[in-house]
């Protein structure tokens, strides 16, 4: 016997089922190419309706009075305005009524559904907040109260409860205004049906707008084949989930519920309807698409999360695909709260955090007009360009640049020094302070002798070297590649001692924990690709000191961490033993960054830590991998 919700009254549910009709998937092609001389776009609100409307009003799309005044403007939503926030009724009955307005005007609304908006639609309303259910409470009824509440009673875990104590709880769980609001959203409902109408992505001359990111899907198929696939998947989903629920046998709740394991059950069970039982078959099947995978374009967070020069290969695909040069997302605050570009301006991350009490961060707008990038700020007079991505190897506090954290490393004063860590070289872990911040590092000041024989033997003490210089090269070099997988680290004299001053990260997890533990790595960015890219930079500088211990992951997004360089830049012109027999694979970008680079840059860049035979034997390496690489492999 399952944990289902019975319904021993099937008639109730072969009338639902038979009241209206189900919607089909289709081949058929969506018009999404549009075509506007002003946009204006916004992300994320969660609720947040008055800074919404202060943004709004700020970039001229709305007057006082929250009506259309943008003329032809083409405003567009990136959705998640549900949940967490307390008027997302209200902001979503705005943009019903601008859509309306902005078409008599010569403008266009157009909302490009989000993952919050989808969770809502199919069940899982684990983030819908008191005030959004408060919100629904004069336009429920008490038929639909009683309705709810007699299925609640006939939940096997609720029979040894009185009358009383069903009650009590019952109320607790659905306080007043969750069914109507149920209803609302349901596919039939106002907010439902709206929102079944809308799209996954748009194209607007040549820029993308789509919630999560480019997920590999937008490099198969363009925009008018995908929106009516993926919405046809969350309708039916939605179909299905709201029949069976309105009949009993799945419950609604804010809790976390495992509809579609009680689905699986029902559209096995030989003792019900069949009705029933097809409709239970309907919601499985439509699971099965790739509208609630995490590849879906209202999830992937792969686009503004993984690294570049592993990701870039399905960010490329997806332009191409779509016809566009440039795409906007939302779905992922930014850490700076404010609109920031990554890939040279390709991608435009305009989650800034509106919902202030959750996230910390403020409204924004973008708007586009005659080929300019430009972002309005509530409150903020001035118009702002959008700002460069910084680097997300580390959680840095005050979001730092990588050229602040180097200043930071190199005059902040040592407040705390400890022992070595366990290894090779053991450097010592510093707390540094400065201006009331506080960051670790690392010291390593390990520097063996690397001159010594003539002839062949000439390198022979360099290849056996273990040298803190060759942390600070690893990351001037990353800088150069725009890796950015390598800590910062700088050349600092410490009581006179002179060493590598390294960023540290803590709670990082070594490979070699991650398997003796068995923990499942479960960050957005998958482990190969970011592994294919070790495996390439530890033939580029030779790396011999890879091992188990300092292949490391940030926790808890599972990011690879390149810590261990000191032994590294040897003058041999293969692959280091441990990667000798793979084939390696890199992204035509990061191909292109090893192309580019040349002796005399290195030689400017790096030759204060490497000499002219280390530098030549890297460039050497350089030339094994531009002409042995394969394409790197990403899901």
């Amino acid at each position: 016997m399952t944990q289902r919700l019975l319904c021993r009254c099937a008639s109730l549910a072969v009338l639902l089922l038979l009241g209206s009709g189900y919607a089909l998937a289709n081949d058929e092609t969506q018009p999404t190419h549009l075509s506007a001389k002003r946009v204006v776009a916004f992300a994320d609100v969660h609720g947040a309706y008055e800074d919404l409307l202060g943004v709004l009003q700020q970039s001229g799309v709305v007057d006082s009075v929250a009506h259309w005044a943008g003329g032809d403007t083409h405003l567009v939503s990136l959705g998640d305005i549900l949940d967490r926030g307390a008027r997302s009724r209200d902001v979503l009955d705005l943009l019903m009524s601008l859509q309306k307005e902005a078409a008599d005007a010569g403008g266009t609304v157009s909302f490009v559904l989000g993952n919050h908006e989808s969770m809502i639609m199919t069940g899982d309303l684990r983030y819908v907040s008191d005030a959004e259910i408060a919100e629904f409470e004069a336009d429920e009824t008490a038929e639909q109260r009683t309705a709810a509440f007699e299925n609640y009673r006939r939940r096997p875990d609720h029979a040894l409860l009185t009358d009383e104590q069903a009650q009590a709880a019952f109320d607790q769980a659905y306080p007043a205004g969750f069914f109507a609001r149920l209803e609302a959203f349901s596919p039939g409902g106002r907010y439902g049906s709206w929102l079944l109408d809308q799209s996954i992505a748009i194209v607007i001359d040549d820029t993308l707008f789509v919630h999560g990111g480019l997920a590999p899907i937008l490099g198969e198929l363009p925009a008018g084949q995908l929106n009516p696939k993926l919405m046809s998947e969350i309708r039916q989903y939605a179909e299905a989930w709201y029949r069976l629920t309105t009949a009993g046998y799945l419950s609604p709740g804010r809790e976390v519920v495992d509809s579609l394991a009680y689905a699986v059950s029902i559209r096995d069970d030989e003792n019900l309807a069949a009705e029933i039982r097809l409709e239970a078959a309907r919601l499985v099947q439509a699971n099965e698409g790739i509208a609630f995978s995490v590849d879906s374009p209202l999830w992937y967070r792969g686009t503004v999360l993984c690294y570049r020069l592993s990701e870039n290969s399905t960010i490329e695909k997806a332009l191409q695909m779509q016809g566009v040069q440039r795409v906007v997302v939302g779905h992922t605050p930014t850490a700076s709260h404010k609109v920031e570009t990554r890939n040279n301006g390709k991608i435009i991350m305009l989650d800034t955090g509106m919902l202030t009490s959750e996230y910390g961060g403020r409204a924004s707008a973008l708007i586009i007009e005659e080929g300019e990038l430009r972002v309005a700020y509530l409150e903020e007079d001035e118009i702002q360009a959008p700002v460069p991505n910084s680097r997300t190897i580390d959680k840095r506090p005050g979001n730092m640049s990588d050229q602040e954290l180097e200043e930071f490393l190199l005059t902040a004063k040592v407040v705390n020094s400890e022992a070595g860590l366990a290894g090779v070289t053991k450097p010592q872990m510093l707390t540094l302070n400065k201006d009331g911040m506080q960051i670790d590092a690392l010291f390593n000041t390990e520097s063996t002798e690397i001159r010594g024989g003539r002839g062949p033997n000439k390198n022979r003490m360099l290849n056996a070297a273990d040298r803190w210089q060759y942390e600070v090269a690893a990351y001037k070099l990353d800088r150069i590649l725009g890796l950015g997988m390598v800590p910062v680290a700088v050349e600092r004299n410490i009581d006179g001692q002179v060493g590598a001053l390294i960023f540290r990260t803590k709670g990082l997890i070594s490979l070699l924990q991650k398997n003796n533990e068995k923990i499942t790595a479960d960050g957005w960015c998958p482990l190969q690709p970011q592994h294919e890219l070790m495996y390439v930079w530890d033939t580029l500088i030779y790396n011999e000191g890879r091992t188990q211990q300092n292949v490391t992951y940030t926790a808890p997004d599972w990011m690879l961490r390149l810590i261990g360089q000191s032994r590294s830049f040897r003058t041999y012109r293969d692959k280091p033993p441990y990667v000798r027999e793979r084939k390696l694979r890199m992204t035509q970008e990061m191909a292109n960054r090893l192309k580019s680079l040349d002796s005399e840059q290195l030689t400017v860049e790096l030759g204060e830590y490497l000499n002219r035979d280390q530098i030549r034997a890297l460039l050497r390496r350089r030339n094994l991998l531009i002409n042995s690489w394969a394409e790197i492999q990403t899901p």
